[in-house]
Order: C-alpha cells, then structure tokens, then sequence
C-alpha cells in the first residue's frame, strides 16, 4: 500500500512541478476530496512542492487548508443526507452489531464533537469519516468549521513551514526528515490530552449537577 501510494504521488509531482497553476489545482481538488472520500492525505503532495518552491510555502498551506475545509462541509453534507449507511459500510458485523456499534460512535461524537473534529483533523486519523459523522449528527456548523479551520490550519501550516526551511537548510533538512513522525506525534498527543481533560472536566461538572 505504502509502494501504490508513493508511486501514486511521484507520477502528480511530476506532472505539477513545472507548472505552478497545475499544482495549485491538483493540491486544491485532493485536499478537498481527502475530507470527504479520497483516501490519500494530500500533505505529502504539498511538502513536496514546497520543496520546490519554498518561498510559497504559506500559499500553498493556505490553499491545502481551504480546500480541506471546504472538503469537510461536503463531508458533512454527505453524512446530513445519507451519511450512516455509507459509514456502516466500514463496520464489521451482522446488521444488529453493526447498529450498536454505530450508535456508540454517534453517542461518543455528540458528547465530545468539538474535540472529536480537531483531533481529526490535526492528527493522520481519516477525517472523512469525522466529517461524515459531524453531517449524521448535525454537529453546529459554525463549530464544525472553526475547529476544522484550527486543527487543519494547525497541521498544514507547521508542516508547510517545516519544509520550507528543510528546502533552505542542509542541516535543518537532515535533523526534520529524522524525526518528523516524533513532531507530528507530539503535537498529536498535546491535543489529545487537551481531549482527555475535556472528558475529565464534563464529568465533574455533571458530578456536580
């Protein structure tokens, strides 16, 4: 899987490096089928064209994030008209588990959506299902958006950033390429345990009540 999707984004790069709009609108239309049904994340895409031109890394982190939040309100829209049966799809099981087991997860999302969403869309987690779910459930879309905004933001820009000065630094290129699960990791588990204290904090308050 790993070989198909390398060679996957070898044969785009290829086809967008030598011409900017190209890549602009292939990175645009994956970043935002990525949110909603596409498989394959675009960030690979993007820091390899950053590399390219590092100068505009900020646009092109711009538009990935744009695209994926855009990308995301279909994703909603998807799961708002006919979301449970596609997501059901991805549940093993006889009919009966499969109802449990979905109900459980919609159970989980509304208690927990806003952190839900940004987790996802900070972290590799497949998004598209959260976005999905955030249509099945009908998830505040003014929540939806900024926390997609944030978490998608928060990912896309830091790792377009990253590359840039990857493309200018030797050094700095070598230290990152080493270690860039471990940064993503770490951020990824900050806002995880910003969603445990979440949880923690919920309970207390219905304690009290």
């Amino acid at each position: 899987m790993a070989n198909i999707i390398t060679n996957f984004n070898n044969k785009a790069l290829e086809l967008m490096k030598g011409n900017l709009i190209t890549g602009f609108s292939v990175l645009f239309i994956w970043s935002f089928a990525e949110s909603s049904f596409f498989p394959i994340p675009p960030d690979p895409v993007m820091w390899a064209l950053v590399m390219v031109n590092p100068e505009l890394w900020w646009l092109y982190a711009l538009v990935t994030t744009i695209a994926s939040v855009l990308g995301a309100l279909f994703g909603y829209f998807i799961g708002d008209k006919a979301g449970r049966p596609i997501l059901k799809r991805f549940v093993k099981g006889t009919e009966e588990e499969k109802e449990a087991k979905m109900d459980k997860v919609e159970s989980l999302f509304r208690e927990y959506e806003n952190m839900a969403i940004l987790i996802a869309a900070l972290t590799p987690i497949p998004y598209k299902i959260f976005t999905i779910m955030g249509g099945i459930i009908e998830m505040p879309k003014k929540g939806f958006i900024f926390w997609s905004i944030i978490g998608r933001g928060t990912r896309f820009f830091l790792g377009a950033y990253l590359f840039s000065l990857m493309a200018t630094n030797a050094e700095l290129k070598e230290y990152i390429g080493s270690h860039m699960e471990l940064i993503f990791t770490v951020v990824a588990l900050i806002f995880a345990a910003g969603f445990v204290v979440n949880i923690i904090l919920k309970k207390r308050n219905k304690g009290v009540e």
